[in-house]
């Protein structure tokens, strides 16, 4: 997906309460990155495997 793709519907999502589950050493140390402060969870690997396992539908960036 490209990045002008996601942030189209970012307002949206965060609207519906839509949380971004980003693996954990993914996420940039710059405090700009996310500056709409859209919702994050940091997530393991593990985390994201059980996430995945239970999921119905997926948005995968």
């Amino acid at each position: 997906v490209d990045g002008d793709d996601i942030a189209k519907y970012r307002a949206s999502l965060k609207k519906l309460g839509i949380v971004f589950h980003v693996e954990g050493t993914a996420l940039p140390a710059a405090p700009d990155w996310n500056t709409e402060g859209h919702p994050v969870a940091p997530v393991t690997p593990e985390d994201i495997a059980a996430l995945v396992s239970r999921a119905s539908r997926f948005i995968i960036f």
